[in-house]
């Protein structure tokens, strides 16, 4: 072998010697940092589920404590068209605290949640709010025309509120019975 042959068959050497570990530790650093992304990315999707569904079942809870007083209401109207029945009123008062402060939870952890729940799921979830709220209202100011109206009204919007919770995967949820 000539000088330029051994110094070719060096160079060649000394490449392969720096390459191999050179590219074994770069696969091995994008692989690591790969696997803190997937991690990172499990554990705020984990985080972002956990806060949707409690906003859900705020957002339920809700729901039911205004089916509740529209119910009483309504009994209270035919019931109290013939005798006032006191016992009624306040049970339909206590109803419309009751569903006054399910509204605020709901309210409060929608704004706590939003960065967690996501724009679309928060305009859903404000403007269902906001649909019971006026049926709340409704009930509140004894107009039970109106209140019936935002009911049909409601459960329309319940529709939607289904779709786009079939959407978001939440399809093991069952819906409230009215």
């Amino acid at each position: 072998m000539t000088g330029q042959e051994w110094t070719v068959w060096i160079v060649d050497k000394l490449f392969l010697v720096v390459l191999v570990p050179g590219a074994t530790w770069w696969a091995t650093y994008l692989l690591e940092r790969h696997r803190q992304q997937m991690a990172f990315r499990t554990e705020f999707s984990k985080e972002a589920v956990r806060r949707i569904g409690e906003t859900w079942s705020a957002l339920r809870d809700m729901e039911q404590s205004a089916g509740d007083l529209m119910k009483a209401a309504l009994k209270y109207f035919q019931d109290s068209s013939n005798i006032p029945n006191d016992q009624a009123l306040e049970r339909l008062t206590l109803l419309e605290r009751k569903a006054k402060e399910r509204s605020r939870v709901v309210r409060e952890m929608a704004a706590q949640h939003r960065f967690w729940i996501g724009e679309d799921f928060f305009s859903e979830v404000m403007a269902y709010h906001n649909r019971i709220v006026d049926q709340e209202n409704a009930i509140a100011e004894r107009d039970m025309a109106s209140a019936e109206a935002l009911w049909q009204q409601r459960l329309e919007l319940r529709a939607l509120m289904l779709s786009f919770q079939e959407k978001l995967g939440l399809k093991n949820v069952k819906p409230i019975q009215h």
